[in-house]
């Protein structure tokens, strides 16, 4: 299997697993403050790795020793999209929240046009503006739909864009690092570390011993969702050019959308129903349309899509 087919594979498991955060997020924001959820998720996903590693490769730890800035400044960067995204759900709704958040893949999009220099071709570039066009209308219609306290949505789209923008910056910081040769998995190690120990401050850990045995299995399971989601990032960022793997990530909340409406057919009782109406349909059909179009390449080698580190 080709490197960069491996790593669109990588970044589509990464949407599988972002696309269920969302709805388990809404609902444990109910029952836990936000700043202990993003530290629980981090300090979660140190510890796993922390674990894993102490037992099969220690090299990892070395990177602790003399740890890259841009690692460190990456760091601080998720932990802040983090507590943005989480304020984000509180606020608004899990459809809402997972489509505004998709400005971050879209930012990193261009970021790897303009700043790694990675070329499209015309039939690309339509793609992209087709999914750019699809996310409007699918989002215009979401919250016309969801939510009438437009005040409340606003404050929450501010969070929900600092946040999206600060993954991309993250994502970027990262890409520079994992091209110095440093192991992904290490550097996942180094920035849910430091996500961690900055998160700590805006958390009240006292609070998960009043969760029951199902709260407390959602928290872990949004912290293995961290480490599995961010480890297959990592893997794609370093396999994939930055506009393919951000385009594939897009698609997590149309899943999410789906999820959330086989759960209402279910009568899942702790999960509240969102509806999409016709044009949000469209909408979204017009992404998968523009992502399908940008990803898959014609036979014409010329038409690939090239990596240029500047």
């Amino acid at each position: 299997m080709r490197p960069q087919t491996k790593g669109l594979l990588y970044a589509g498991f990464t949407a599988c697993a972002w696309s269920v955060l969302a709805i388990i997020l809404k609902f444990i924001s109910q029952q836990v403050d936000s700043g202990t959820i993003v530290w629980f998720r981090m300090a979660f996903a140190s510890a796993f790795l922390m674990a894993l590693f102490g037992y099969k490769d220690r090299k990892a730890f070395q990177l602790f020793r003399s740890p890259p800035w841009l690692g460190i400044i990456a760091a601080l960067l998720l932990a802040f999209n983090y507590f943005g995204f989480m304020q984000g759900i509180a606020l608004t709704s899990a459809s809402n929240t997972q489509v505004m958040i998709q400005t971050g893949p879209l930012t990193f999009a261009l970021i790897g046009i303009f700043v790694f220099r990675e070329r499209f071709s015309k039939r690309q570039l339509l793609g992209l503006m087709i999914a750019g066009c699809g996310f409007g209308l699918f989002y215009h219609e979401q919250t016309l739909s969801l939510l009438q306290d437009q005040d409340l949505l606003s404050q929450g789209n501010y969070w929900i864009i600092a946040a999206a923008l600060a993954w991309a910056a993250f994502a970027s910081f990262q890409k520079v690092v994992l091209q110095t040769k440093v192991q992904p998995q290490h550097l996942n190690l180094l920035i849910y570390t430091i996500a961690a120990f900055a998160l700590y401050f805006t958390a009240d850990p006292q609070s998960l011993l009043r969760l029951g045995a199902f709260e407390i299995g959602l928290m872990c399971l949004l912290g293995l969702n961290t480490v599995l989601a961010y480890g297959a990032l990592a893997e794609a960022i370093r396999l994939a050019p930055a506009s393919h793997v951000s385009l594939i990530i897009t698609l997590n909340p149309l899943i999410t959308i789906l999820m959330l409406q086989i759960m209402d057919w279910l009568q899942v009782d702790w999960v509240s129903p969102e509806p999409i109406s016709l044009y949000g349909a469209l909408g979204a059909i017009a992404v998968v349309t523009g992502v399908a179009v940008t990803i898959f390449k014609p036979k014409n080698p010329e038409s690939r899509v090239l990596l240029k580190l500047s």
